[in-house]
């Protein structure tokens, strides 16, 4: 379980960063985080867990969904900054 949220990480911090356009990281949001996303999927798979494995994986969980959730803001608003900046 921890592998597969690390691949998650990898996989979509490149697809985050490589994005240039805002519908490229609403498509990526999505993919992560909508009804059918990676991340809203991954914790049904945490009741097969053993206790101890939960509190392992439930904190790299919120850290690594909330660090995701950073760089695709953080990312938006550089493309907006860079379309203000192309408007002026």
């Amino acid at each position: 379980m921890e592998q597969k949220i690390s691949q998650i990480q990898k996989e979509y911090l490149e697809k985050i960063k490589k994005a240039t356009g805002l519908k490229q990281l609403d498509e990526i949001f999505l993919a992560l985080f909508g009804k059918k996303g990676q991340l809203n999927l991954l914790p049904k798979e945490f009741g097969k867990l053993s206790s101890e494995e939960k509190h392992k994986i439930s904190p790299l969980f919120n850290k690594i969904k909330l660090e995701l959730e950073k760089e695709i803001e953080k990312v938006r608003e550089r493309v907006r900054e860079d379309s203000y900046q192309q408007i002026v």
